[in-house]
């Protein structure tokens, strides 16, 4: 048996085409049909399959745009921040480096008194050893 290539569905061909009665002409035709039926019920359910494909494909890219809209908004809000708290940072440096700068002033004239209350004390010392020495 051959199948025909010029037709899109396989339909079989017998030895003798010439001699064939009508009953199996009907057949054949009925059975084509059948398959054609079949093919363009396929032919549609893959349509509709695609055309679902397709919306799902762009709510996902509005998704998609959406996120990266909010990507964007929190990268902003994130530089914002961090924006602020490099410029709170810098405040309470400046102010810790002035206050370190209070004290070692405060410390240096608090060591100048000792040390001149040290030398007080040594010329006392000296008044004291003479007169002891006397």
């Amino acid at each position: 048996m051959k199948t025909m290539a010029a037709t899109p569905d396989p339909v079989e061909v017998g030895a003798s085409e010439c001699g064939r009665d009508e009953g199996k002409k009907d057949a054949t035709r009925g059975k084509s049909r059948d398959v054609v039926t079949s093919l363009e019920a396929r032919v549609s359910q893959l349509e509709s399959s695609l055309s679902t494909l397709g919306e799902r494909v762009d709510d996902v890219d509005g998704r998609s745009d959406g996120l990266e809209t909010e990507d964007a908004e929190i990268h902003s809000g994130i530089k914002d921040a961090l924006g602020r708290l490099e410029a709170d940072l810098r405040r309470e440096i400046k102010s810790l480096h002035l206050e370190i700068a209070k004290v070692r002033d405060l410390f240096q004239r608090e060591l100048s008194n000792v040390l001149l209350r040290v030398d007080e004390m040594g010329g006392d010392l000296a008044l004291c050893k003479r007169a002891v020495a006397t």
